[in-house]
């Protein structure tokens, strides 16, 4: 019902079959529309799957939406690399995807999120 999370969450279950018939085709479905709704989370996900069915440059424009948005997870990186080595993405794709990276990294900096981050920090220490 336009809810991202669930969509993207739903998405993971058909994925995975948990609590339902596994189909990854309709897995696929519900992380592109979360990805529609804004669930950057999805791109990642709609990548590693576009990459299973061979279709790589898909899989690689999917991944570098993902990090254009400031999703900083190593393994999107290293398929990022892997698809400019292997030609999938051009060097001015992989440097453009980089620096939007970093952008979208320095943004999402304040103190408020610092503070924040210190406060979970210490409550997983504590536990």
């Amino acid at each position: 019902a336009g809810n991202a999370e669930a969509t993207f969450q739903l998405g993971y279950s058909y994925l995975w079959g948990d609590g339902v018939e596994q189909d990854v085709d309709r897995a696929l479905e519900y992380f592109q529309q979360a990805a529609e709704l804004g669930y950057i989370k999805s791109f990642r996900l709609i990548g590693n799957i576009l990459m299973q069915k061979g279709a790589m440059k898909e899989a690689m424009l999917n991944y570098r939406k993902a990090v254009i948005c400031g999703y900083s997870i190593k393994h999107v990186f290293d398929m990022l690399r892997d698809g400019y080595k292997d030609g999938y993405i051009t060097k001015e794709e992989y440097a453009f995807t980089l620096r939007e990276n970093q952008k979208a990294s320095n943004e999402m900096k304040s103190e408020s999120r610092e503070k924040a981050m210190k406060k979970i920090k210490a409550m997983k220490k504590s536990k």
